[in-house]
């Protein structure tokens, strides 16, 4: 896949797409998408016992014809003059070839964790790498590794399950569209860019920048700790340490709060880390970002179209706002923050300036959330061997650990994964920007609060 050849087709990229591309220029240096940017891989994987090796290829073909965005080329260009190159639908087995690896079992483990640390060449390469395991000449498992730029953390899901039905559709000798019915027709990215140049995109978009302008209006320069600056071109790689805490307590306090206050339990961590930050920073109001790939709950999960929500919230803490009445506070804004999901980030950054002319000061923490609900196994057996124990989790005794870490990203990011027995927390920060005892004084505050409010209400 060197670049646009006969039958391609030229569009616009969409929002979250040009998000991806001036994200990277806004935050980060040049060279971070180039050289670093495995750190955003996702991974997925199915069990393919019984498959054979035509039949595996079958059901990959299928899938890239069925999504278009795993045959896509990003080029850059001036922000809105971005395009995407879709590249035909694969016909034969040599459009697979530089996708598709075939590795032994005892090999397929060591080769999958290779791949994930895979930088795509968005200009030039698809942004999808297959691993397919084999024991004595069998398919075993199949390990798949994507471009955040091409899938989000809902997306990687939704390709798993594609390619386990397509998989078994091959075995059972149909044809692939029998995999799907005739209204199953996935969104293609080239539909979303059109449909954000309608009206309705339009008016879509002046709200989702009326949700921006309330929270950032909300906030002077004054207000925010400044915990990162943006990174700038030439500056050797940064280097993240992390502290991490697993609890059983803390996942029995977050569902009661959560089921009395009647708000999701990612709306009480959000709260207690913007509370727990005003506290350590001596702030009275701070502004955050979250991601939330479980945003509600599972069967919430299951009704909506996309669960990767990305917008300002402000968090305010005085003595008359205590945790729980924050918490019911901020869950509409919470919902309403869901327009601002995927919007031009071009036209966010030129609100910023608008609303900040003449400060040098960021207008947000960079302190980030990710929420992820890892509670129920798929499949009821857990992720195929190849994708190895996703993620890491501390042992539940409620003690903070301090670690050393290397990785790009934001300076300041709180992950909350929910398992069957415990929360596991992981606070990442980056050193020379954040000191450790402010890191870890967030987490200890975070955890307290949340821990201590279940017997107040």
């Amino acid at each position: 896949m060197t670049g646009p050849g006969h039958g391609w087709r030229e569009e616009p990229v969409n929002w979250p797409q040009l998000d991806w591309q001036v994200g990277w220029r806004v935050d980060q240096p040049p060279s971070l998408h180039r050289t670093d940017s495995h750190v955003y891989n996702l991974v997925t994987g199915v069990a393919a016992t019984g498959s054979t090796r035509d039949q595996v290829r079958a059901a990959v073909r299928a899938l890239i014809t069925r999504h278009e965005a795993l045959r896509t080329l990003l080029v850059p260009g001036d922000g809105p003059r971005d395009v995407q190159w879709v590249a035909p639908a694969p016909t034969s087995p040599a459009d697979l070839e530089p996708l598709l690896e075939f590795h032994p079992a005892d090999e397929g483990a060591q080769r999958f964790r290779s791949l994930r640390r895979t930088d795509f060449d968005l200009e030039r390469q698809w942004p999808l790498k297959v691993l397919v395991a084999e024991d004595r000449g069998a398919v075993t498992e199949i390990g798949v590794v994507a471009d955040h730029a091409a899938v989000d953390g809902w997306g990687i899901e939704i390709l798993r399950n594609d390619l386990a039905r397509f998989l078994t559709a091959a075995r059972r000798g149909h044809a692939p569209e029998e995999a799907f019915g005739a209204t199953e027709l996935p969104m293609q990215p080239r539909e979303v860019a059109r449909w954000e140049r309608s009206s309705a995109g339009h008016a879509h978009l002046e709200r989702a920048l009326a949700v921006w302008r309330d929270q950032l209006s909300g906030l002077r320069a004054a207000d925010v700790p400044h915990v990162g600056t943006p990174a700038r071109a030439g500056d050797p790689p940064p280097t993240y340490r992390s502290c991490v805490m697993g609890s059983t307590r803390l996942l029995q306090a977050a569902d009661r709060g959560s089921a009395a206050l009647r708000v999701p339990v990612s709306t009480l961590f959000l709260t207690a880390l913007g509370h727990a930050l005003c506290d350590v920073a001596g702030a009275v109001r701070v502004g955050l970002q979250a991601h939330f790939t479980n945003r509600l709950s599972p069967a919430h999960r299951r009704s909506v179209s996309t669960l990767f929500l990305r917008g300002p919230m402000t968090v305010e803490r005085t003595p008359r706002v205590n945790l729980a009445d924050a918490a019911r506070a901020l869950y509409p804004i919470q919902l309403r923050g869901a327009i601002a999901a995927n919007v031009d980030r071009l036209r966010v950054e030129e609100l910023k300036q608008e609303i900040y002319a003449g400060t040098q000061a960021s207008v947000l923490t960079g302190a980030w959330l990710n929420y992820q609900d890892l509670s129920a196994t798929r499949d009821g057996g857990g992720p195929p061997a190849l994708l190895g124990p996703l993620p890491a989790r501390p042992p539940a005794d409620d003690r903070i650990r301090t670690e050393g870490l290397k990785r790009r990203g934001r300076p300041f990011v709180l992950k909350v994964d929910r398992f069957p027995d415990q929360i596991s927390l992981h606070l990442l920060w980056q050193e020379g920007v954040v000191p450790a005892d402010f890191a870890e004084a967030v987490l200890g505050s975070l955890t307290e609060r949340v821990l201590n409010l279940a017997p107040s209400l």
